[in-house]
């Protein structure tokens, strides 16, 4: 990603202001007042770029990693509740076959 770095020409704003009527005084204090003022806001924002806590690719690949680990162990606790669930259902048909033959012997 290219990126144009821009910048305040002092010079040529002192000298168009000149060209206006504006005092080379007024105009060079002016130049200096709006190169302090892109400096402060430059330095705002760069301070608020370095507090993010953004992630890296190094971050998302850590990630990633956590949620493959993740996965996997859902699919093997999903084998263990179908397992659970087979024989769940295998002890309710035992139990019921064992009740009717009881009943039968019992009557």
């Amino acid at each position: 990603m290219a990126t144009t770095v821009n910048h305040f020409d002092a010079l040529g704003y002192v000298k168009k202001s000149k060209e206006l009527g504006v005092s080379e005084q007024v105009a060079e204090y002016q130049a200096r007042q709006i190169e302090k003022s892109i400096e402060i806001a430059v330095s705002t924002v760069r301070a608020e770029i370095e507090n993010k806590e953004l992630a890296t690719k190094k971050d998302i690949g850590e990630v990633r990693k956590e949620i493959e680990i993740v996965r996997k162990e859902i699919e093997i606790v999903r084998k263990e509740i179908a397992q659970a669930s087979n024989k769940t259902i295998v002890w309710i048909g035992g139990l019921f076959m064992a009740s009717g033959l009881i009943q039968h012997f019992f009557k």
